[in-house]
């Protein structure tokens, strides 16, 4: 399958396109859009700096599908512009040996985002960097360096680099508060775990469920308060503790798509939030007989 990333140098063609035609008004932005759609394509838009040539190669290695190709393209773009963190971060991801490594790649990485930048930008754009396609490659480098310190056991790092993805884009395009959430449920950070969970208090997803119900057994152990949150956990989805238990075996591939209450979301719960799981003395335990003493499907009406 084509690299989701490589969608989007259309999306980056548009907004040069109409950043170029300087318009007032969001009606004006929507009927010069408009036009595009009715013709059924968009006119690309060639590059006019060396970051602009850059980040063109690194879409030309999202789209390619050799491992080979990809970097040879990334380390192509680095020759026309040292600030393309686009590149270290496939370097990173694809040409790299160890996480030690992998750490430089991205490390590098966000230091050419911000040159790339400029200070104005992050006064400019906090609060919304993901919107801004010009950010997107610094955001990548940020992200990827936050995961390979939380898989080097740098939790403080790992940790400091989620609140800093989170402050630049609290919509959370790229699902930061999954990985924060388990990184402070493994160190134990309860105070900060209930302000990450009211931060983002109507995310629906599983994981969200799974750590009110931990956090609560964390801060005092197996009461009715806690049974209740792990039982409310369950019936959204209780694939997550039947892999995570080895109930039931887990796949050799991941699933392409998550959708709630569905196997692939309970894969989804396993990959960011087993660690946290496993990690705390009992807690495994506990699932199982709450597990037990919840009612099944049939006995609830639903599950």
């Amino acid at each position: 399958m084509m690299d989701p990333r490589a969608i989007e140098r259309t999306m980056h063609d548009l907004t040069r396109l109409i950043e170029e035609q300087g318009f007032e008004t969001p009606e004006e932005i929507d009927e010069y859009a408009q036009g595009f759609v009715e013709r059924g394509e968009i006119p690309h838009y060639e590059p006019q700096t060396d970051l602009e040539r850059a980040q063109e190669k690194m879409y030309d290695a999202w789209s390619a599908n050799r491992t080979r190709k990809r970097v040879r393209l990334a380390r192509e773009a680095l020759k026309i512009c040292p600030d393309c963190a686009d590149a270290y971060v496939l370097l990173g991801e694809e040409a790299s040996k160890s996480l030690e490594e992998s750490r430089e790649q991205y490390r590098t990485g966000v230091a050419a985002g911000e040159r790339a930048l400029g200070p104005e930008a992050f006064e400019l754009y906090t609060g919304d960097f993901w919107g801004r396609m010009s950010t997107r490659p610094y955001m990548r480098a940020l992200y990827n360096l936050a995961q390979v310190e939380g898989q080097l056991g740098n939790y403080d790092e790992a940790i400091a680099l989620g609140h800093r993805l989170l402050e630049l884009n609290p919509n959370d395009n790229q699902g930061v508060r999954y990985q924060l959430l388990t990184l402070l449920l493994v160190e134990g950070d309860t105070p900060a775990v209930h302000i990450l969970l009211r931060q983002y208090k109507d995310d629906p997803g599983a994981e969200w469920a799974y750590g009110r119900a931990l956090v609560a057994f964390l801060e005092r152990g197996n009461t009715r308060h806690a049974r209740a949150k792990l039982q409310e956990a369950l019936y959204q989805n209780i694939y997550f503790p039947f892999y995570l238990l080895g109930a039931i075996p887990i796949p050799e591939e991941p699933p392409m798509y998550t959708e709630l209450g569905t196997e692939s979301e309970g894969l989804a719960v396993l990959y960011t939030q087993g660690p946290a799981w496993i990690k705390h003395d009992r807690s495994l335990d506990w699932m199982v007989e709450v597990i037990e003493r919840t009612p099944t499907p049939a006995q609830r009406g639903t599950w």
